[in-house]
């Protein structure tokens, strides 16, 4: 009979390291998933931000044509994919058209947009891009390129 014993007080030393595993596996597991959402999440925004320096945008013209104004946009030679939005902005004075969003531009096009005037004054007018990140979701470009006329 005392043999009996110590043979199941063997097999519950062995379960209870088993168990302490077990835990500590899952316990790995958990955390890994945490950290790795993280780091992805991060690399996302990385993306996303090098695409936002590597876009070459630039006002070319500003014409005030019957209260309106047409305003020539340039796309240099950058090769960090397509655009999901262009964004136009006509500021100064007072005066904010809100933000107009034209047809993008693929790399090397010129292309000019109207923006309906919303007043006398303007002075500048702000170009911004967007790309989509990879969740499908749009992601304006922090950066955003100015012209004075």
């Amino acid at each position: 009979m005392e043999k009996l014993i110590r043979g199941k007080r063997g097999l519950s030393e062995v379960l209870a390291t088993l168990m302490i595993i077990l835990l500590v596996l899952i316990a790995i597991g958990i955390i890994w998933l945490v950290v790795r959402s993280v780091v992805q999440g991060g690399a996302d925004e990385i993306e996303i931000s090098q695409k936002c320096l590597n876009v070459e945008l630039e006002a070319v013209s500003v014409k005030v044509v019957a209260g309106d104004y047409d305003v020539t946009v340039r796309r240099g030679g950058d090769s960090e994919g397509a655009l999901t939005g262009l964004y136009i902005a006509v500021l100064g004075n007072g005066v904010n058209s809100g933000v107009t969003l034209v047809a993008v531009l693929e790399s090397l096009e010129t292309a000019t947009y109207t923006i309906t005037d919303t007043g006398a004054g303007a002075d500048h007018v702000e170009i911004t891009a967007s790309f989509e990140d990879r969740s499908g979701n749009e992601v304006f470009c922090k950066h955003t390129t100015t012209f004075y006329f």
